[in-house]
């Protein structure tokens, strides 16, 4: 049994669903425990409730609400594919999305890769700007 345990809030934010919902379900499909008055949900069996695709937000809004929620609980393309039933490429705009919002974006802006030019460096994405500057630092040393 996992030792993770989130709010009820938390847990219908990951499922897309409402408090009343976590309630129902309590117990039978998401084990619980009080803890300093507060009832508390087994983070893994939501997580894996949220992958089984039983919820399905219709929204636009939802949708991409419960993406970034698995997302960023580490769950794959393929996962959030399922789960909400998407196609490849919606699924290929929310990760995109995701990526730029959380600050990781892949790519890097353009008057930065301008910035970059001016000074010799050719890096259009971050993992191109991470060989480089380890590059260097490997000269440097």
């Amino acid at each position: 049994m996992s030792e993770t345990w989130i709010s009820r809030h938390h847990a219908a934010t990951l499922l897309g669903v409402s408090h009343t919902t976590i309630r129902r379900r309590e117990g039978r499909e998401i084990p619980t425990r009080v803890h300093a008055g507060e009832t508390q949900l087994d983070r893994h069996a939501v997580v894996a409730l949220q992958r089984s695709g039983i919820f399905v937000p219709k929204s636009p809004g939802e949708r991409t609400a419960m993406a970034f929620s698995m997302l960023r609980e580490g769950a794959s393309l393929l996962d959030v594919s399922v789960a909400l039933r998407a196609s490849v490429e919606e699924v290929e705009q929310l990760y995109a999305s995701f990526e730029r919002l959380r600050g990781g974006a892949s790519s890097i802006r353009r008057e930065h890769v301008a910035r970059l030019r001016e000074v010799g460096v050719e890096a259009t994405t971050v993992d191109e700007l991470v060989d480089v500057v380890v590059a260097y630092a490997q000269k440097s040393a």
